[in-house]
């Protein structure tokens, strides 16, 4: 009977460390995918916190990247407005020295004569008042009723009835700049 009752304490032994193993294996299993959970959980939260910092640092560097494209476009476009300027101002300057050089030539005498030429064609010039430069009166090849101006550049003006008509060269210099900006479209 010892036997026996040896035996049943063993059974008795085994299935407690059968159980006791189990019982371990389950809370290990169980303490395995908790670990695992909060493992997962923290790699988790963590990657978003990289992934905001990452997002926060790219958009940093686009603004920065705006910012400096737009610095540059901007100082682009200050230098081509300071060249376009520099060149517009040189070619003003040349043709204002054409327009003198013009003013010593006998293409200016020609010039107010061809314009009295047309006026003439157009109204009666004997009621008309031309105004002209006090040394360019002589230049004229005809006696028209004449009185001196300050024509900076040159040319004359018609008074007639109640209109001017223009034949200045400032005007016509005027014009033809403004014309010029417009049809190359430097003012853009």
């Amino acid at each position: 009977m010892e036997n026996i009752k040896a035996k049943v304490t063993q059974d008795i032994v085994d299935s407690i460390i059968e159980d006791v193993k189990r019982e371990t294996n389950d809370i290990n299993s169980h303490f395995d995918k908790r670990l695992q959970q909060e493992v997962d959980e923290y790699r988790e939260k963590k990657e978003s916190i990289i992934n905001t910092k990452l997002e926060t640092l790219r958009d940093k560097a686009d603004r920065e990247r705006f910012k400096l494209e737009s610095e540059m476009r901007f100082e682009v476009a200050k230098a081509l407005r300071e060249k376009r300027n520099a060149l517009l101002a040189q070619f003003e300057k040349e043709l204002k020295d054409d327009l003198a050089r013009f003013l010593q030539s006998y293409g200016y005498s020609a010039y107010l004569n061809g314009t009295l030429d047309y006026l003439e064609s157009r109204i009666d010039l004997t009621r008309a008042k031309i105004l002209v430069r006090k040394q360019d009166y002589e230049l004229l090849n005809r006696k028209v009723h004449a009185e001196y101006a300050d024509l900076k550049m040159g040319g004359l003006m018609c008074e007639f009835e109640n209109s001017i008509l223009d034949f200045s060269l400032e005007t016509r210099f005027k014009n033809a700049m403004t014309e010029f900006i417009n049809e190359s479209k430097v003012n853009i």
